[in-house]
């Protein structure tokens, strides 16, 4: 219960967000070592950070792609909107968002699902070089692709039930909940 209410505080910060992730870095390098204490101490807070920062801007790195495409069409959309007096302009506009969303869910949905490999790979070779290549990722997951499927899509779903049950609970249950479900997806992953 301490662990997670640390890692609900943090949460609560927003900047803690960082350290949450390296902590679930460290539930991955536990669970492979088949330590008997899965949830690790706060005692380094630090390394937690800087873990976590990293895979950030790995994931960065790896929706930087569809980030550059959302705002070129996202420019040329608010200048066919300034121009949208004809019928023509605001089709345009329609057509281009849904572009957009033809273009975003796939790469989304598969940057995530590569995620949990990525995460392996850093937690257990500890270098950027080799968690930043998708390839790599994909080769790991591709390895056991059930496994990583269950994995993600039961990391999604207890997510999504986290997220649901803590915005009933008067958002107060948001953090210890999303915190516990981030326990739950590093213990997966």
């Amino acid at each position: 219960v301490e662990k997670i209410a640390i890692a609900a505080l943090l949460i609560f910060t927003v900047i803690g967000w960082l350290a949450v992730i390296g902590w679930i870095l460290e539930i991955v390098r536990r669970v492979v070592r088949e330590d008997p204490e899965v949830l690790p101490p706060w005692s380094n807070l630090g390394k937690y950070f800087v873990d976590g920062l990293m895979v950030g801007v790995i994931g960065l790195l790896w929706t930087l792609p569809i980030i550059v495409v959302s705002a070129c069409l996202g420019s040329l959309t608010g200048i066919l909107s300034a121009g949208a007096d004809d019928s023509t302009g605001g089709g345009m506009v329609v057509f281009l968002n849904i572009c957009l969303a033809f273009i975003s869910l796939p790469y989304g949905l598969v940057v995530s699902f590569l995620i949990p490999p990525m995460m392996g790979i850093y937690a257990l070779q500890g270098t950027f070089s080799e968690a930043v290549n998708p390839a790599k990722a994909w080769r790991l997951a591709r390895a056991n692709l059930d496994g990583f499927l269950v994995a993600w899509l039961m990391a999604g779903i207890i997510g999504m039930a986290a997220s649901v049950i803590g915005t009933i609970l008067c958002l107060i249950g948001l953090y210890p909940l999303s915190a516990y479900a981030g326990a739950v997806a590093g213990h997966l992953y």
